[in-house]
């Protein structure tokens, strides 16, 4: 039995490549390891951002981009995260 937040939609995600949607509305496509995200994917946060890039242990961790909204326009900004947050450094 495997407890998790998340739900397997499509694909492969224990050792592959598949959609999780997790119970907070939030979805990633991509690779994964023991239903974690690892490696390259998309995250799609329910409040219509998203981060495309890698992710290390089920965070966004290396280089990629955040897709934001200001001002009610769409903005892509290229970044680098660390464990799940944006290193500003």
């Amino acid at each position: 039995l495997r407890l998790s937040p998340t739900i397997c939609l499509d694909g492969n995600c224990k050792t592959g490549t598949g959609i999780l949607v997790y119970l907070n509305g939030d979805k990633y496509e991509g690779s994964l390891d023991n239903y974690k995200p690892q490696g390259i994917g998309k995250l799609y946060y329910k409040n219509s951002k998203y981060f495309e890039g890698y992710f290390e242990e089920g965070l966004p961790h290396g280089e990629g981009f955040l897709l934001d909204i200001e001002d009610g326009k769409k903005v892509k900004i290229k970044s680098i995260w660390f464990r799940g947050k944006i290193n500003d450094k």
